[in-house]
């Protein structure tokens, strides 16, 4: 029986010499959508560098990004990963400072400078400044309240310590009297702000303090346990703060992250970096070193921190100064400033990429 190959009994099929007819325009956002891919690594925002020296860097850390990897950043990009393409050297956080908190924070580029840097900062303070909810009852302008209450961290009581000091206070909306609150409260009903007002119990959510933190000890959430400890939390605050005034807050006064600012650290120089230090001065008000004249050390000898000492003021940034700055909270923002000039210190960043090892020497020599 004779046998007919597959390739032979198949028929060709027809090419159909119709060119394809080209797919309708798209909008504008499906274009966008199809064409969205990472961010570039040139096009990451760059963090603010507040000085740069041979072994370490202090920069102004934004709200919202993570100093380090652990199991809750996944994939996301750190601060320190961040940091180490921007500035091309790999580094070693000193401290910490929560995912939504800003401000001053310090890194080396070598574990043995990270450790001086960690036993000097033992010996310095740190300074935050946070925006709590409510009136302040705790004494007037410039006075300073401790908390000492333990802090529990991984199911273990941990001694902690904190001052807070006064820098201004805003009493809210002005109060009804006592037989115009009932007419007060009908008329408020219809309003946006009747979800979180009641004239009955006078409970006003723009109430708020603006207070100067000190951690004696570092305990995790420190600053905001103890700020609840008082009842009076951070705005902004969604684990240990008041969900409905931090929902005002955000509809009302803009303020979409934690009101809790790293304002400035303030430590002792490393001995082997002393000579430098004090030749690489940045402007004064923003980042300085101090050195101690004689005169000054005939007066500070009972003073263990004496002599040169490291001063990085870090300005507040936009989406919290622009709070602060609002026009119903114009007397608060005065009162602050006043008693604390650092409040106004302008935005600046020490540009320059990645300047290496003694970079500082190679200028110098240059110029000579």
């Amino acid at each position: 029986v004779g046998s007919t190959s597959i390739s032979e009994s198949m028929t060709p099929i027809p090419v159909s010499e119709e060119k394809e007819t080209p797919a309708p325009p798209q909008n504008e956002e499906e274009q966008k959508k199809k064409t969205k891919t990472k961010t570039k690594k040139s096009q990451r925002p760059r963090i603010p560098v507040l000085q740069y020296h041979n072994e370490w860097v202090c920069v102004n850390k934004p709200a919202g990004i993570t100093v380090h990897k652990n199991r809750n950043t996944r994939r996301q990009a750190t601060l320190a990963s961040t940091l180490k393409r921007q500035l091309a050297r790999k580094v070693f956080p000193v401290h910490r400072l929560d995912h939504r908190t800003s401000g001053a924070i310090l890194f080396a580029f070598n574990s043995q400078t990270c450790g001086n840097l960690h036993k000097a900062l033992s010996k310095g303070t740190k300074h935050y400044v946070a925006l709590l909810r409510g009136e302040w009852k705790h004494g007037e302008v410039g006075e300073t309240v401790v908390v000492d209450r333990p802090v529990r961290v991984n199911d273990v009581e941990k001694d902690a310590v904190t001052k807070f000091t006064l820098l201004a206070s805003c009493s809210g909306q002005p109060q009804p009297q006592q037989e115009d609150r009932t007419s007060a409260n009908e008329s408020y009903e219809n309003t946006r702000d009747s979800e979180y007002f009641d004239y009955e119990t006078m409970y006003d959510p723009s109430r708020c303090s603006l207070v100067l933190c000190e951690p004696l000890t570092g305990r995790t959430h420190q600053i905001r346990k103890h700020a609840w400890s008082l009842s009076q939390p951070i705005l902004g605050d969604t684990q240990h703060g008041d969900s409905k005034v931090n929902r005002w807050w955000r509809q009302n006064r803009g303020l979409d992250r934690l009101a809790l600012h790293c304002l400035s650290l303030d430590l002792p120089s490393l001995s082997e970096e002393e000579e430098e230090d004090i030749v690489a001065t940045v402007s004064t008000g923003r980042t300085t070193f101090r050195s101690t004249t004689q005169d000054d050390n005939d007066e500070t000898n009972n003073n263990d921190n004496h002599g040169d000492r490291m001063v990085c003021v870090a300005p507040l940034p936009p989406n919290f100064s622009s709070v602060l700055q609002h026009p119903e909270l114009t007397d608060l923002w005065n009162t602050a400033k006043a008693n604390e000039p650092r409040l106004l210190t302008e935005e600046y960043d020490e540009k320059g990429g990645s300047f290496g090892r003694y970079y500082r020497q190679r200028a110098e020599d240059t110029e000579c």
